[in-house]
């Protein structure tokens, strides 16, 4: 997995590659769906080890800190600007 989602879903998802050629988009999609039904299909066990493991990585994120954090971010911005303008 590539930044950013491996960062959010960590060693619970089940990562693809980046497309690299347009051309390559059925082979790409193709994999995709081998990867699923590997999953799917595969030991019952190493699914709800992966179903936990995401259950413990959504543990890790709040929509309400996501929320205060981009309000104090844009605050920031916005004191920043308006000193910009006020020193101008």
């Amino acid at each position: 997995g590539e930044p950013p989602m491996n960062e959010v879903a960590g060693d619970a998802a089940i990562y693809l590659p980046r497309l690299g050629e347009p051309s390559q988009l059925h082979a790409w999609s193709q994999a995709g769906a081998a990867a699923v039904l590997q999953f799917v299909h595969g030991p019952a066990a190493a699914r709800e080890g992966r179903v936990q493991a995401g259950l413990e990585r959504a543990r890790l994120f709040s929509a309400s800190a996501a929320i205060d954090a981009y309000v104090r971010i844009y605050g920031e911005v916005i004191e920043r600007e308006a000193a910009t303008v006020q020193a101008a």
